[in-house]
């Protein structure tokens, strides 16, 4: 019959689909639900062992970088570094696990592919003035033991490469400082020898630093002093060689002008008549000529000119009194030896013997200089050699005071490294045994699988109940209607109708609760007795944990 129509909100029409669907969601949720426990006991569970280490820098060991310390670098680049594949091998090697070694080369390399994911390596940000990073290790196995070992293996290695290579780095800069400071020592041993050697050589005191000719230390050595004051008696000789020369062309020309004789007048008195004046002319003549020798006038000197002009004029008077006799009155005269010529003839003899001997002189000077110029060249040559070796020497005794600080500053770092003080490592969480496994969580698979599977069997509720062409309500009917509507009938459903949809739900709960058993079974079968499951049943399990070991 008829009824009144009251309208009906939104949330009562989902809540009417969700009575008339309940079936449709059950059975998805019920089915994902005991899949999704099933898979939370079958995933095998992960221990996750964790190690966390401060990397520090030792005050006074470590060198500064661009970047950062030596010993803070490796705690940067540890990632890299502990995750390599060289290292997992050598840790693989050394705990000897025997799958491990009944793979193939192939085989192997994917199984460290494999655990080197499962390794995570995480770096803690701290301050740039800390001095230290810290490094914190986790790896996660199906074995507790298998991943403490795996963990403690990989850390250690880590830890004992960086300190062992540092130490190895800071041995050989040590070694090398050494050899440099040896090789430094015997270098100037040597130059100190032939340094000696070159002074001894040529008799040079320790205390002569000679740097060239114009020093005053290099011309006061003997065989400089010697080869200046044979300069000295060269220019000498050339000297008094010219003056003689000189002498003896003039001598020369007034020889040969004077007479072999001379006429004396006979019968003078040898006292106021002119062979008195002639006598003391001649005396004073001789007397300039002998000034002239003695002083060693040369021609060009004014006392020489003096006297040649005198000696001109004695001559002179000798030629005018020579005509005449006392009074005025000429007399007889007698031919005799001109005393005047013999005198310049004498003279002559000795300024040639004298030029002679000059002239052996200088030959023996000028030998004596060729001899001596080649020595000192040959000694400052040495002088010169001496200097190099002496800045050497200074240069070398530097650089061993400078390797030598550095030397002692060296093996005082080396010494700190075999201390705890030079230990970079500090352990902040030391790997431990786990005896419950940490991943993944199964309540938490199980609770997905229930909520996917709520959320699916809503999805499809709705989705068949909204996709069907019909009015499902009065309201959706009063829309599209002018008039109003004034009553509803509700469904008939015939007794047939009801056993159908009866035996219908009746088979879906039974195959939806045949499927939860079965799920069941393998489950708890593989957790008490896995060699009660078949073996496709056994592949298909191992096919899908092995994405999660």
């Amino acid at each position: 019959m008829a009824v009144e129509v009251e309208g009906t909100s939104q949330v009562e029409e989902f809540l009417g689909i969700l009575r008339r669907r309940a079936w449709w969601i059950a059975i998805p949720t019920i089915v994902l639900g005991a899949l999704g426990v099933a898979v939370g006991i079958i995933v095998p569970k992960k221990h996750i062992a964790s190690a966390q280490v401060l990397v520090r820098d030792v005050t006074g060991l470590v060198k500064e970088s661009s970047a950062g310390a030596v010993s803070r670098m490796e705690g940067y680049v540890a990632q890299h570094i502990i995750r390599s594949d060289q290292r997992v091998s050598q840790a693989l090697n050394k705990l000897r696990w025997p799958e491990y070694f009944e793979k193939s080369e192939e085989e192997k390399r994917e199984y460290r592919v494999r655990l080197g994911e499962d390794l995570i390596i995480d770096l803690y940000a701290v301050q740039n003035q800390a001095g230290a990073q810290i490094v914190r290790t986790r790896f996660s196995h199906t074995d507790p033991v298998r991943a403490y070992d795996f963990l403690s293996e990989i850390v250690n290695s880590w830890k004992t490469e960086v300190q062992g290579r540092f130490e190895s780095s800071e041995r050989t800069q040590l070694e090398t400082l050494k050899r440099t400071e040896d090789k430094l020592h015997a270098d100037r041993a040597k130059v100190s020898q032939d340094l000696e050697l070159k002074r001894r050589g040529n008799r040079i005191r320790p205390d002569v630093n000679l740097q060239g000719r114009d020093n005053s230390s290099f011309l006061a050595s003997s065989e400089f002093g010697r080869l200046e004051s044979v300069i000295e008696e060269i220019d000498a000789n050339v000297e008094a060689l010219e003056d003689l020369d000189a002498r003896i062309a003039l001598w020369e020309v007034q020889y040969a002008a004077a007479p072999p004789t001379r006429s004396r007048a006979q019968g003078a008195t040898a006292e106021g008549g002119a062979a008195g004046d002639i006598q003391r002319l001649t005396s004073e003549k001789l007397a300039l000529l002998q000034g002239i020798r003695e002083n060693g006038w040369t021609v060009n000197s004014s006392n020489y000119k003096k006297a040649q002009f005198a000696i001109e004029a004695i001559v002179k008077s000798l030629d005018e009194l020579r005509g005449r006799g006392d009074g005025g009155v000429p007399t007889s005269e007698v031919e005799e030896v001109n005393p005047e010529r013999v005198e310049l003839g004498r003279l002559l003899e000795k300024a040639r013997n004298d030029a002679a001997m000059e002239r052996a002189d200088l030959e023996r000077n000028e030998l004596r200089r060729e001899q001596l110029t080649e020595r000192t060249d040959q000694l400052y040559s040495e002088h010169q050699d001496i200097s190099v070796l002496e800045a050497r020497f200074k240069e070398l005794s530097e650089q061993i005071t400078e390797f030598g600080t550095a030397r002692a500053i060296q093996e005082s770092q080396v010494d700190k490294i075999e201390t705890d003080a030079g230990n970079f490592f500090e352990d902040l969480e030391l790997p431990l045994v786990l005896t419950r496994s940490t991943t993944p969580n199964p309540y938490l698979i199980a609770g997905i699988f229930l909520l996917v599977g709520l959320a699916l069997g809503l999805g499809i509720s709705v989705l068949a109940e909204l996709s069907r062409s019909t009015f499902r309500s009065a309201r959706d009917l009063s829309r599209v209607m002018v008039v109003p509507v004034l009553g509803t009938v509700n469904r008939i459903v015939t007794r047939r109708e009801r056993s159908r949809l009866f035996f219908a739900r009746v088979a879906l709960a039974t195959v939806t609760l045949a499927v939860v058993s079965v799920v069941g079974y393998v489950t708890w079968t593989w957790v008490y007795d896995r060699d009660a499951l078949s073996e496709p049943v056994l592949s298909a399990i191992h096919g899908m944990r092995e994405p999660f070991l």
